[in-house]
């Protein structure tokens, strides 16, 4: 993928809705329900986009300014087990409300997407899913108190939520 070298890099936790609960209605008798697929954030939004011209409005909460925001390229929401969804900024605004949806021709969020609000939204072209997030070339500078600058290891080395990072390719 041709996505740019400056990036911010949201840690995501990794969750889904799937749990099978049944309930006794009588004797012999259960109901079961909450039978939904085991999709996950990023699969829900990576299916979306597959299905809408590889496009998708990406809401989300993070302690960062619209400004750094801006002067990034791609998005990538990372995931523990290094899961991800990356795409190319097309356009990125705050807040985003569901009842007052962004004026973002072509750009949409998945209809079973219920988050009310969050802090920022970005609307992403190319969107990409992957299972194994390659972190080679990936610098970012290091956190406060440490050393690390190699994303991989401000990865998994710190709980810093939102991470700047640029490709750096040799």
């Amino acid at each position: 993928m041709g996505y740019g070298s400056e990036a911010i890099i949201q840690r995501i936790g990794v969750k889904t809705n799937k749990g099978i609960i049944s309930t006794p209605l009588g004797a012999n008798m259960q109901v079961k329900y909450n039978l939904d697929s085991d999709q996950t954030l990023l699969r829900i939004f990576s299916d979306w986009a597959d299905s809408h011209g590889r496009k998708v409005l990406m809401p989300f909460t993070a302690n960062c300014s619209i400004d750094a925001l801006r002067a990034c390229d791609t998005y990538i929401a990372l995931a523990a087990d290094k899961k991800y969804l990356m795409g190319h900024i097309a356009d990125c605004g705050e807040p985003w409300d569901a009842n007052h949806p962004q004026d973002t021709p072509g750009y949409s969020v998945p209809d079973n997407y219920m988050a009310a609000s969050q802090t920022f939204w970005v609307a992403l072209d190319d969107v990409e899913y992957g299972d194994e997030f390659d972190f080679t070339n990936w610098w970012t500078s290091p956190a406060q108190g440490t050393e690390i600058n190699s994303l991989e290891q401000m990865f998994t080395k710190t709980k810093v939520a939102m991470m700047y990072a640029s490709r750096i390719d040799h």
